[in-house]
């Protein structure tokens, strides 16, 4: 049954003779509440689509079903400014009344969301009619008294970032996300990243099942109090996210269920391979204390970090195979405390977190417990790498190094080498290009970075005639590394370039004088110039005619009027016959 719950939130109803309408400057409605009021008044499943800008007090309700708001990037901005004479009390920016089924709010930022009754909200959902689904996804909440208020039928909300909610006058309890009533039958929130919730929770929910997956929750220098509030105790799965408590917490419990009641339909929750850190030194991780009696959880295959209890009644939870540091010494070898990105690494110890894991199997209902998917910091998710036995956390790691680079040419003459590989991924740490020859140890030429398309090129002007061996060095975020070794041949004689070309600049960064090496194909008309990040040339050092082959100049840091530029990125641009144009990138660090 719970499985069939997931499908509700992630299919749409087909909406029939709908209208697109356009909201900005020079569209159609210049703000989303009068494209509202029409899309209300039609009520036939309309798309609302909002274009770049800032809408300051544009607010408006959603009375009507099947309706899509969606920005275009970059990402607009509704700004409430802080004004509570615009959103009344128990309402929102965007509010969704009762009568409003099947919504999506898709790409928008809210912010300065307030109310007299300090509960103004960027988005809120009131209970409907009759079921119905509303989807919240890639938005960004922040100063607002809260971000989302909701308790449809069906609650999904999904890649979006809800960062600081703003203190009230009481100050009062001002939450990340409240899902605030068990009318509520499912609610889904994963691949989220919500923090500095001011003396309230990161998530509360009410709803009868909730599935918090793959998410970060964290206190960082904010007051937050739970990182996961379940009141009313319901159905609860909390599986693959890293969640960290801050040392300003006012409570010394993590997790609580059960706290207020047992409203909510069932009694069982499940805490699945998650990273939980407790940066308070005392405290609780799961808090059971005040729950009505017939309660049962299950705590599987989670990192507990820091000091404190694990449960306050241990009678109630299933536990086995955890991994349990109260030090905070990153024995389990996390990626970067500072940072709190939790990733494993070559130093995560193998056989108590790296293949550690068991099957967690699955829920009274019947829903898989394993994990999948896994967080992706910012606000995205990704499969969760599989082989072998689960890893103990939130994050697998690698089961192959993450970078696996490939030589695609390697090319030389009498002016040197040219190498090129290719290196797929966005996890690279580091690279590295070394040179040998069969009587001497490798000799580190340089660092060049991969480019857009993932190609790593390093071209070598220093060597004589003979025969080298190249080795590029990719090493991922994880620590671990890719090798690639190639045998090239220079010949003898002088010979020219085959194409225009511009070397990587040497030194750079530079502070006193930067030597640019470029080449010729044939005599031409060059121009070497630098520029600024704006398009402005600084400075000239080559203009006029030069002979086919390979050429330097110096640049010594000054600009047409003989000042010394600022410190900072600058561009070297060759210009030569043909319309031939080469470009390096220079930093000046003085």
């Amino acid at each position: 049954m719970k499985k069939r719950f997931l499908l509700l939130l992630l299919v749409a109803s087909p909406c029939l003779a709908s209208t697109t309408r356009h909201v900005g400057v020079g569209q159609t409605y210049a703000t989303l509440r009068d494209a509202l009021f029409d899309a209300n008044v039609s009520n036939t499943g309309d798309s609302i689509i909002v274009h770049p800008g800032t809408y300051r007090n544009d607010h408006g309700d959603i009375t009507a079903s099947n309706i899509t708001i969606k920005g275009l990037d970059p990402r607009p901005v509704f700004d409430a400014e802080l004004d509570s004479t615009h959103i009344e009390n128990q309402t929102g920016i965007i509010v969704v009344t009762k009568t409003a089924l099947n919504i999506t709010i898709d790409n928008l930022e809210f912010t300065g969301a307030v109310s007299e009754t300090q509960n103004g909200s960027g988005v809120r959902v009131v209970p409907e009619d009759s079921p119905g689904w509303v989807a919240i996804r890639n938005c960004y909440f922040h100063d607002n008294q809260m971000h989302i208020v909701a308790s449809p039928d069906s609650l999904l909300v999904e890649n979006c970032e809800l960062g600081r909610t703003l203190p009230t006058y009481t100050d009062g309890f001002q939450h990340c996300i409240y899902v605030n009533e068990n009318a509520c039958r499912v609610f889904v929130f994963r691949y989220n990243y919500a923090h500095q919730s001011h003396n309230g929770h990161e998530v509360k929910s009410r709803a009868q099942n909730t599935f918090i997956l793959y998410n970060r929750l964290a206190d960082e220098d904010e007051t937050a109090t739970y990182n996961i509030d379940l009141p009313d105790c319901g159905t609860a799965y909390i599986i693959g996210n890293v969640i960290v408590q801050g040392v300003n917490s006012p409570n010394v419990s993590l997790i609580r269920y059960g706290a207020e009641n047992g409203d909510a339909p069932g009694r069982d929750f499940y805490i699945i391979n998650n990273t939980i850190v407790n940066r308070q030194g005392i405290g609780t991780f799961v808090d059971t204390d005040l729950s009505p009696v017939g309660i049962t959880g299950v705590s599987r295959n989670n990192i507990f970090y820091g000091a404190g209890r694990l449960y306050s009644d241990p009678s109630v939870i299933s536990s086995s195979n955890n991994y349990v540091d109260t030090n905070l010494d990153n024995a389990p070898g996390f990626l970067d405390l500072v940072g709190d990105d939790y990733h494993l690494t070559l130093a995560s110890p193998v056989g108590n977190i790296v293949d550690a894991g068991v099957d967690p199997g699955t829920s009274v209902g019947g829903y898989a417990l394993a994990p999948t998917m896994q967080y992706v910091y910012d606000v995205s998710g990704e499969a969760r790498p599989t082989g072998g036995a689960i890893d103990i956390g939130a994050f697998e790691y690698p089961i192959a190094t993450a970078i696996s680079a490939l030589l695609l040419s390697a090319d030389a003459d009498a002016n040197g080498v040219r190498l090129q590989w290719y290196a797929p991924g966005d996890m690279i740490a580091s690279t590295s290009v070394y040179r040998r020859t069969s009587g001497t140890d490798w000799v580190l030429l340089g660092h060049p970075q991969a480019d857009a398309g993932h190609q790593i090129t390093y071209e070598d002007r220093t060597v004589v005639p003979g025969l080298y061996e190249y080795r590029l060095a990719v090493r991922d975020v994880f620590g671990a590394e890719s090798l690639v070794d190639t045998w090239v041949t220079v010949p003898g004689g002088e010979g020219v370039p085959r194409v225009t070309s511009l070397d990587a600049a040497r030194p750079n960064p530079f502070g006193e004088r930067l030597v640019l090496h470029y080449g010729l194909p044939v005599s031409s008309h060059v121009r070497l110039s630098v520029y600024d990040l704006a398009g402005r040339r600084v400075a000239t050092v080559v203009d006029g005619v030069q002979p086919a082959g390979w050429h330097s100049a110096a640049w010594n840091g000054n600009d047409v009027a003989g000042r010394l530029v600022a410190s900072g990125m600058y561009f070297a641009r060759l210009e030569a016959a043909g319309g031939a144009t080469q470009v390096r990138k220079i930093v000046v660090a003085r």
